[in-house]
């Protein structure tokens, strides 16, 4: 729970459904909201009602990538912690050449523990509003 009381909202961005439900089931056992977009494009009508406190975006998505999502996010939503995930192995290089590393650090490497994957969620630090 964040300081304010409420769950956190936890965004899953990925093209794979059974990779987004799975991720959201998961944190929704570990008492935390989540929701699942299967673009970029499907995450911003998510996001006009729902605001996340963090946002897990594959790279590699149709349309607009996950790190120009990312930008676009953190432009908006600059307390919403924004976290790349990807399968592909060159999806870090990517980042790397994009020069952004304002949007993420680096990239979460597919598939990952999905104890992992909670534990990033729930250490997020505590925001008022996203």
């Amino acid at each position: 729970m964040s300081i304010i009381g409420k769950r956190r909202r936890i965004l899953v961005v990925d093209d794979e459904p059974l990779v987004g439900e799975t991720l959201a089931l998961i944190f929704r056992r570990h008492e935390l909201d989540a929701a699942v977009a299967l673009s970029a494009e499907e995450a911003f009508k998510i996001i006009a009602t729902w605001e996340p406190d963090v946002a897990f975006l594959d790279v590699m998505l149709p349309g607009m990538n996950g790190i120009e999502f990312g930008e676009l996010l953190r432009a908006k939503y600059p307390n919403c912690q924004i976290l790349l995930m990807s399968g592909h192995p060159m999806a870090t290089e990517l980042l790397e050449r994009t020069g952004k590393p304002d949007v993420a650090k680096s990239v979460l490497p597919k598939p990952l523990d999905p104890r992992h994957f909670v534990e990033i969620a729930r250490g997020a630090a505590p925001r008022a509003s996203c």
